[in-house]
């Protein structure tokens, strides 16, 4: 195993290419101007638009681009569509302030975008020597962001993944390499600073690492109360850290809610089953970044998220669907039209 390096550390360790990171402000409502006095003397008004509308970030394979839609009405957004910056993008985060970051799993980028831009804040490019195939990132209530490479090339570990931090979104990372988890997936910090990843060993054994708040190396988790098959992503859901199996049923997509201590996750309540219509025999579905949404974005909310929403790869046409949290069973809503190959996506909220 390589050395490693305490990510929360005040010395500089892995400088990288991209430039730091300017901010992660939203984009403020601006309040309306004050009306004039009606006749005779009457009180005038002031008129405060409507808060902005919560939007639906989906990644398509298929062309490369990022489909926007308004979140509560499933329509698209005009103008908002990103183009032209991604080659497969796949796995997606959001921070407290709802600036988006969206993997890019050929060329090792990870953009950050400010709520509603089309243009990058931020590049958080792979601090390694060779490339590394991002697949997904997640950020803290802190900014630390986190990106997991599924695999790299070109460096000492090929074909090995990795783990990079960039603490408080800043231009010096820190990176985490296990044999545990050899191959990586989206990773999710949870609401005490702590870092998981689902992963496999070379041989293809499905296991959960943690990079504790503080720590300087990846450790291994046992679960205990479920299985784990086919490793999926990690996320915080405002309780619990959810933890998604690709093929839980076999073939349709679970997500566990899981309680952390010290080395243990324990599964809480019945595994969510997300069933769906594409393939009517067996109802199968096949989601790589299932997200979790609730009222508030994801950092370190204690909102627990009631909703699901992703996209479902068994569908030959593309669909993005939404679930009932905890209920599962059939998608009871879909945005349309759906990129053909969805693989992340992620809700920013102003």
């Amino acid at each position: 195993m390589r050395k490693l390096f305490p990510w929360r550390a005040s010395a500089c360790l892995c400088a990288v290419a991209a430039a730091a990171l300017a901010g992660c402000g939203g984009v403020p409502t601006q309040p309306g101007s004050a009306q004039p006095a009606y006749p005779g003397g009457a009180r005038g008004s002031t008129r405060i638009p409507p808060p902005a509308p919560p939007l639906l970030y989906v990644s398509d394979q298929s062309t490369g681009n990022i489909y926007v839609w308004n979140w509560n009405t499933l329509g698209a957004v005009p103008g908002d569509e990103i183009t032209g910056l991604f080659t497969k993008p796949y796995g997606q985060c959001v921070d407290s302030q709802g600036d988006v970051y969206i993997s890019d799993y050929a060329t090792g980028n990870t953009l950050e975008f400010a709520r509603g831009a089309t243009t990058p804040r931020n590049t958080y490019a792979y601090p390694g020597a060779g490339s590394g195939a991002a697949i997904g990132c997640s950020v803290d209530s802190r900014g630390d962001l986190a990106v997991s490479y599924y695999s790299t090339s070109g460096n000492a570990n090929a074909p090995q993944g990795e783990l990079a931090v960039w603490p408080g979104g800043g231009g010096t990372s820190y990176q985490y390499t296990s044999t545990s988890c050899y191959n990586m997936w989206p990773p999710g910090f949870d609401h005490s600073g702590n870092l998981i990843v689902q992963g496999t060993t070379s041989s293809g054994t499905p296991e959960i690492c943690e990079l504790p708040a503080g720590g300087t190396s990846l450790s291994t988790l046992t679960l205990s109360g479920g299985t784990i098959n086919s490793p999926g992503s990690v996320m915080w859901d405002g309780q619990y850290i959810a933890l998604t199996d690709q093929k839980a049923h076999p073939f349709k997509t679970g997500i566990y809610r899981t309680t952390l201590s010290g080395t243990s996750l324990t599964v809480v309540g019945a595994e969510t089953i997300l069933r769906d219509t594409c393939i009517l025999v067996h109802h199968n579905s096949m989601l790589a970044q299932p997200f979790i949404v609730g009222t508030t974005n994801t950092p370190g909310t204690s909102s627990i998220g009631t909703k699901i929403v992703g996209g479902d790869l068994t569908c030959t046409t593309g669909k993005v669907a939404l679930w009932h949290y905890t209920g599962g069973l059939a998608p009871y809503n879909s945005a349309t039209p759906a990129p053909l190959l969805p693989y992340g996506q992620s809700v920013s909220f102003h």
